[in-house]
């Protein structure tokens, strides 16, 4: 059903059916095109139900009201929760993107590692290690699925007994760093709690090196329990996201999200023609 051949079908389908313009199409307009695009693949004209639906479907309000309600509904919330980046807070704002590669059990910029450029920056399951500047910093970032109060726990951890240690942050991109724990040779808890979130609202666990670069591997399994939630309905989802656990779950799916390009209505309705009983038995 999803398969690249059918889905390269119904996006050559749908763009050979489509006159382009610079204007918002009109009903009439997006009528034509669900009729050529029912020729096409069908040999017919839409009936009226089915001419109907396909104007609901394709009609620029509704797509935007379906969206601003997958925004609103916790259930439609993207999960998993967490994903993996790089970036850091400097000069008053925050700076996050996501890694480029994934290696299986590791963040990272390529296959080469260390990479030439950026050393042994990476991101894994337990831990990772730092970059060789403040906005090269392995960062886990975690998405509030419901609005409440939070709190975070778990322990940092820098194992060496060399280099000056690392330093773990709590960033908030409105708000800057909400708190920090500096560790060398040891391990520290990183516990943080009363933060108020709003449906959406990210945190961004970051840790950087120290004063100086060098020995700056670290261990940091964060956990972020929702104390209670502040929405007008009864929360049903999770209580509890625990980094290390999660770890495999959120990087297939953003893996997965890096490679998959985003499919347009038109698409949706050109693959579900060319996915139909009816379909199978033309002439």
């Amino acid at each position: 059903m999803n398969s690249p051949f059918v889905l390269d079908q119904a996006r050559t389908l749908a763009k050979i059916s489509h006159t382009p313009s610079t204007q918002e199409p009109s009903q009439g307009e997006r009528a034509t095109r669900v009729r050529t695009m029912y020729q096409l693949a069908l040999s017919r004209n839409p009936q009226d139900d089915e001419l109907a639906l396909a104007l609901d479907f394709t009609n620029p309000e509704t797509i935007e009201s379906f969206r601003q309600t997958a925004r609103d509904q916790p259930e439609f919330a993207p999960q998993p929760a967490w994903s993996s980046g790089y970036g850091g807070w400097t000069d008053g704002k925050l700076s996050f993107t996501p890694f480029p590669h994934f290696t299986g059990d590791a963040w990272q910029f390529s296959g080469e590692f260390p990479h030439p450029e950026f050393g042994y920056l990476r991101l894994t399951k337990n831990g990772g290690h730092t970059g060789a500047s403040l906005t090269l910093s392995p960062i886990r970032k975690w998405t509030a699925p419901v609005a409440g109060t939070y709190q975070i726990s778990g322990q940092l951890k820098h194992p060496s007994d060399q280099g000056d240690g690392v330093i773990g942050q709590v960033i908030a991109a409105e708000k800057g760093v909400l708190k920090e724990w500096k560790i060398m040779n040891g391990e520290i808890e990183t516990t943080h709690s009363g933060l108020t979130l709003e449906q959406g609202d990210s945190l961004y666990l970051a840790v950087h090196f120290n004063e100086n670069t060098g020995w700056d591997s670290f261990t940091w399994n964060p956990i972020i329990d929702l104390v209670s939630a502040t929405g007008s309905d009864p929360w049903q989802g999770p209580n509890s996201w625990e980094a290390a656990t999660e770890f495999m779950a959120s990087s297939n799916h953003q893996k997965d999200m890096d490679n998959t390009d985003p499919i347009d209505p038109w698409t949706q309705l050109a693959q579900a023609l060319l996915l139909s009983n009816e379909f199978a038995f033309v002439d």
